[in-house]
């Protein structure tokens, strides 16, 4: 599996990059692209599947363009990241780095604590994957249940979506508290990692997956063993999660310039 989701294949000693296609499967695909180094493919029919291969959960799996791999077992798309990164520092930095597994963190689906929308004649939308054509939906598997529940319910009541075109839902996955936003609105709510409690204002970058955010955290307060009397470094700092959590209790220069994770970061590091 390359990097940017695509299986490989090889063709008379030359590298075929297929789209929808995992490795194992065999497959019928079409040359769409022919590049000096390599061809570039679309997988049209699958002959013999994969024993990594699976039915996708999502109805919109294939013409929304927010999820690559629904068809893959999840241990094999775990795999296929180790792969991919030692792949890409060998490649690109020439490093030949000893890579430890991808960890699982938290639920493959249900997960997702933001998401934006766009609205079609008062119908949510996603984009197709590679155009500007957007996809009716009801739902996204993705989406932790908070937000599946806020999306159903304004699904329901669709005619206030009329003469909008972007909505963002975030939720507090340990707070409970949920945030819907219309064209930009201005909000913000608050999620807690680490046993920190954090502001996030509504434009503002969190880890989409505050599992993941938690687990972050562990691994870089686990790697750096910060010691009493030394100063830590957070650069691009966003709203604080590094400084707050591993930087509790030291001194910590924060690097960030954008004003609204500024705002957030003096707040959520006492600062």
């Amino acid at each position: 599996m390359a990097h940017g989701g695509r299986a490989v294949a090889r063709h008379d000693g030359q590298a075929v990059f297929v789209e929808g296609a995992i490795p194992g499967d065999v497959v019928n695909a079409r040359v769409v692209k022919t590049a000096r180094r390599h061809l570039e493919a679309v997988a049209d029919s699958v002959i013999e599947p994969s024993p990594d291969r699976v039915e996708p959960p999502c109805p919109y799996f294939g013409t929304c363009g927010g999820c690559q791999w629904q068809y893959a077992r999840y241990p094999a798309q775990l795999r296929w990241k180790t792969e991919i990164t030692a792949g890409q520092l060998r490649h690109l930095a020439r490093l030949e780095p000893e890579v430890g597994p991808t960890r699982a963190v938290g639920p493959p689906y249900g997960y997702r604590n933001r998401v934006d929308l766009s609205v079609e004649r008062g119908r949510f939308a996603f984009y197709q994957a590679g155009s500007h054509h957007l996809i009716p939906v009801d739902s996204c598997a993705v989406l932790a249940p908070p937000l599946q529940t806020m999306m159903a319910a304004l699904t329901e009541q669709n005619g206030e979506l009329v003469g909008a075109q972007r909505v963002t839902l975030r939720a507090g996955i340990r707070t409970g508290e949920t945030l819907g936003l219309i064209d930009d609105e201005e909000g913000r709510l608050h999620e807690e990692v680490a046993g920190r409690r954090l502001r996030i204002s509504s434009r503002a970058f969190f880890q989409n997956n505050t599992d993941g955010a938690e687990a972050l955290v562990a691994e870089v307060s686990r790697a750096l063993a910060p010691q009493e009397g030394e100063v830590l470094l957070d650069g691009y700092a966003g709203g604080g999660l590094f400084a707050a959590t591993v930087g509790a209790g030291l001194e910590t220069v924060a690097v960030e310039s954008d004003p609204v994770a500024v705002s957030d970061l003096v707040f959520n590091t006492d600062a």
